[in-house]
């Protein structure tokens, strides 16, 4: 028994240690989206979180970052909650309001899920940064620059009567193609 509650503990500890490394200095964006505005959070070793929103659509992390907002996190176990300052001014939002009422969990890759918006964040460094939207042609993702050719030949031979266009953003396009698609996505297929 006490050997079972021993392990329980270390384990707890280690899952928590692992959880907390991970989140430290690391910048997590949200994906392009029309209710909210574009930001990212960062969580800092003083368990404070920032959050930032970047000048305007099709600018990087290098750009100029308005409005940031600090707030408390806590670790829960798995579970991540964002808490407001007291005595701090927020500018209330979309995005201030889904974040004091979020549960953030660490999923695969590195990249926080809220279980209750159902939003995902994903680190910075994981986010291909593209001057092209992908394009899906008949369920194969192709980069317009890596692809160019072969989309141009396989553009020209497509009848347009048979085939419909339609472009996915922010969350939908995250959620159907992943990381890929977290800027968005032209998809062109089969009628």
């Amino acid at each position: 028994m006490k050997l079972k509650f021993i392990l329980l503990i270390s384990l707890f500890t280690v899952l928590t240690f692992r959880i907390s490394a991970q989140l430290i200095d690391n910048k997590y964006r949200t994906t392009r989206d029309s209710l909210e505005t574009f930001h990212f959070i960062t969580f800092n070793k003083d368990k404070t979180v920032r959050l930032n929103y970047v000048t305007g659509p099709g600018v990087y992390w290098d750009s100029t970052i308005l409005y940031p907002q600090i707030f408390y996190y806590e670790l829960t176990a798995d579970t991540i909650y964002i808490k407001p300052i007291p005595g701090n001014f927020y500018e209330t939002s979309r995005t201030y309001n889904r974040l004091i009422n979020s549960k953030f969990i660490l999923i695969s890759h590195n990249r926080l899920f809220d279980l209750k918006s159902g939003y995902t964040y994903v680190p910075n460094y994981q986010v291909r940064k593209t001057k092209n939207t992908p394009l899906v042609l008949n369920n194969k993702i192709y980069f317009w620059g890596k692809y160019r050719f072969i989309l141009k030949h396989k553009l020209r031979k497509i009848d347009t009567a048979n085939y419909s266009i339609k472009i996915l953003r922010g969350k939908t396009a995250f959620d159907k193609y992943g990381i890929k698609a977290i800027n968005g996505i032209i998809e062109i297929k089969k009628k």
